[in-house]
């Protein structure tokens, strides 16, 4: 397998493990999705900015608001550059209020992320 193709794979996998993270609540996977200092900015969408360890957090709070939610992050296109990459990835999360009326909430976006390989893999830094 040539290393392009084996950086892709990683990098597609650690994309999975992000949204595995939100929609099971395992917070500590962030651990193996994000760098310790990466810059976590979600404001475009009236949200949170800051570091990996303030996201979680934000996130306890945020995510218990929700019934119901499912990310689909599809439609990578990612740019390798050596040991650094960017990746844009569209992204469906229909969810569901907790307390609501049932009615689906249909979320949809993009992700621009940048991304460097560390000696524990692929990790998004901004």
């Amino acid at each position: 397998m040539s290393d392009w193709a084996r950086d892709r794979i990683e990098i597609d996998d650690l994309l999975v493990r992000y949204s595995t993270a939100i929609d099971t609540k395992d917070f500590a996977l962030l651990d193996d999705v994000f760098t310790a200092d990466a810059d976590c900015d979600y404001e475009v969408v009236g949200g949170f900015r800051g570091d990996p360890a303030a996201f979680k957090v934000w996130l306890t709070e945020v995510m218990g608001l929700f019934e119901f939610h499912m990310h689909y992050v599809t439609n990578r296109a990612v740019v390798l550059d050596g040991d650094t990459a960017t990746a844009v990835s569209y992204l469906y999360n229909p969810c569901v209020l907790k307390g609501g009326d049932g009615t689906v909430l249909d979320e949809g976006g993009r992700y621009h992320d940048t991304l460097a390989r560390t000696p524990d893999g692929w990790r998004i830094t901004s």
